[in-house]
């Protein structure tokens, strides 16, 4: 049994730990290496010069991924017994996922647009939620697929625990050496020791602890009092009253025959997610006699919830009918059909399997990073067919598509959109998605702008004066673009 005490290590278990990690997670560990040491090369970098540097910062975001792809391949290979052959394999095929990715047609992480962000940010997501269910893909056992992910989480409290510790106290032990002995020791110092911490420590202590399948007895009988408390008198009780207000708002749409507001979507997804995780994290103990309310209440949520989807539909649907798809609304659509999909498995399956929703999660996750139909092309392609519309109504698009410089008055509602919509598509597509709608390169129409006028102006504010408008600044803009 894998006993989470919160006992200070032996130097001996330490030791035999980090070798036991070692060996376990080879790969895992080389990334932690190679994040760490590219961290701390890239703080020695001057400010000046960071841009020549990004590619340096995107070995670090890259190799963070591997961290936990690598962590989820070998408990995925342990878990269905595969060969040292067929291990390594697989870890090659993690290394080239890893490599296509950093050198992708997306450019930098760093330096590029919003979209490259987004889209690590999702990946970042998917990898975690691999090591969560990996082990457990063949396994029926349920209960000891939440003992394992309450051991993983464990863990990482413990790890972050003790490197929040240590941090505390080596930089005391630096400070009081740059102070009382004279030495000049750098600010970056402390930086330096933070990266070194989490990069190599606080990722050597985690994954010396993460308990092979059988290590550790069925989740009841480790379930701790606390957190039922914890999730029955205060987690429960806050998410029932605001699916209470929730309802309320729908009675009242309904009665005034309104459209529900954008935010309202927001409310429905974090809440029912909330409730969500309160009922998972009830999991083990559920089928105990004296908490059949535990199951009467996750029937009444689930079905409860229904009327709350179909309302985050209306208001995501009348989001997107006004001002069109944007990263932002294509994961609150998403999350939308996510949710509805969890909900309806939970209320007409027998078995209500709660794997189901990590590996759902991570599927739709994977499914809407990349492709044609990724978030980011469905929503480029969105505001470019918004924008040429607007163009094309007030005459500022030729036969061909192409911008043709206006010496009309463009109403302001107009030039509202036009400008709300090209500070969208640079922030979040970069400059060459409005390249479609000019037939000379933009980047150089934009520097042209800049050599001849000493005024600063953004990005956006070139385009639209290439389009022969004047610009319309986000504070006075009365197209939302959220």
């Amino acid at each position: 049994m894998l006993a989470m005490k919160l006992s200070i290590p032996s130097v001996d278990e330490i030791v035999k730990r980090s070798i036991s990690a070692a060996s376990r997670f080879p790969f895992a560990l080389v990334c932690a290496v190679v994040a760490t040491i590219s961290a701390l090369w890239f703080s020695e970098v001057e400010f000046e010069k960071t841009k020549e540097y990004y590619w340096l910062s995107d070995i670090i975001f890259v190799t963070i991924l591997g961290i936990s792809l690598f962590t989820g391949i070998q408990t995925l290979s342990e878990s269905l017994r595969w060969q040292k052959s067929l291990n390594f394999f697989a870890k090659v095929i993690g290394l080239i996922l890893l490599a296509t990715y950093y050198f992708g047609p997306e450019g930098y992480i760093t330096e590029g647009a919003n979209e490259t962000f987004y889209r690590y940010a999702v990946l970042f997501l998917i990898s975690h939620l691999f090591v969560a269910f990996a082990p457990f893909l063949k396994s029926p056992n349920v209960n000891e697929f939440w003992g394992y992910n309450k051991t993983l989480f464990l863990n990482f409290l413990i790890s972050a625990l003790y490197s929040a510790v240590l941090f505390f106290g080596l930089s005391i032990a630096l400070l009081s050496i740059d102070n009382l002995l004279g030495f000049d020791i750098k600010d970056v110092r402390y930086l330096q020791l933070w990266f070194i911490l989490v990069g190599i420590f606080n990722t050597f202590f985690f994954l010396a602890r993460v308990p092979k399948i059988g290590e550790f007895e069925p989740a009841v009988t480790e379930y701790p009092k606390a957190l039922k408390v914890f999730v029955q008198y205060v987690l429960i009780p806050i998410v029932t009253i605001y699916i209470l207000i929730l309802y309320s708002y729908l009675i009242k749409i309904m009665v005034q025959w309104e459209l529900p507001t954008g935010w309202v979507a927001n409310l429905v997804l974090s809440f029912s997610i909330a409730g969500i995780f309160s009922l998972l994290l009830l999991h083990p103990i559920k089928d105990e006699a004296k908490n059949n309310w535990i199951r009467l209440y996750s029937k009444l949520y689930y079905i409860g919830l229904v009327p709350l989807v179909v309302l985050l539909f209306i208001s995501i649907g009348t989001r997107i009918s006004e001002y069109g798809v944007t990263i932002n609304r294509f994961y609150v659509a998403t999350l939308a059909v996510w949710l509805a999909g969890v909900v309806l498995y939970f209320i007409l399956s027998k078995s209500k399997n709660i794997k189901v929703i990590p590996i759902s999660m991570a599927l739709i996750a994977l499914g809407i990073t990349f492709g044609p139909l990724s978030t980011f092309s469905v929503s480029e392609r969105s505001q470019l067919g918004r924008i040429t519309e607007t163009l094309k109504k007030n005459n500022i698009l030729d036969e061909e598509g192409t911008v043709i410089k206006t010496d009309s008055e463009i109403p302001f509602e107009s030039r509202s959109e036009i400008s709300s919509i090209v500070r969208y598509m640079i922030d979040n597509h970069d400059l060459n998605s409005l390249q479609p709608l000019f037939d000379d390169d933009l980047k150089s129409e934009i520097d042209a702008i800049e050599n001849e006028d000493l005024e600063f102006r953004t990005k956006a504010e070139k385009i639209v004066l290439l389009m022969g408008m004047e610009y319309v600044n986000e504070w006075e803009n009365v197209i939302t673009d959220s």
